[in-house]
């Protein structure tokens, strides 16, 4: 090899060990550093890749789907009724106890 491959190869090697470097400060960043700081992001474009092609960006798609959705419902009447007829046998109840130990009592 000629000096200038070397020199060239060097470089490149350098430049692979500066970009080992930095990913290694990050991860340790990441998982030794304190909450606050762990998940910062970079500033734009500080540490991040370029694609090597074009791409065009296409604005996201909002797909909202809306359903609509009814249904009938039966009303528990029969409960409400029944609830009404038992406070009432109680009250009934209650009051009859009580004349029953007043005349006891008596």
């Amino acid at each position: 090899m000629t000096h200038k491959e070397l020199i060239a190869q060097v470089e490149k090697l350098e430049q692979r060990a500066n970009s080992l470097e930095s990913q290694l400060k990050e991860l340790k960043r990441l998982i030794f550093g304190k909450k606050s700081e762990r998940f910062v992001p970079l500033a734009h474009g500080e540490g991040q890749m370029e694609l090597p092609f074009d791409v065009e960006e296409k604005p996201a798609e909002k797909a909202v789907q809306t359903e609509e959705i009814t249904y009938k419902r039966k009303k528990k009447i029969v409960i409400i009724i029944l609830a009404g007829f038992l406070y009432q046998i109680i009250s009934r109840l209650k009051k009859s106890l009580l004349s029953q130990t007043k005349i006891l009592q008596t």
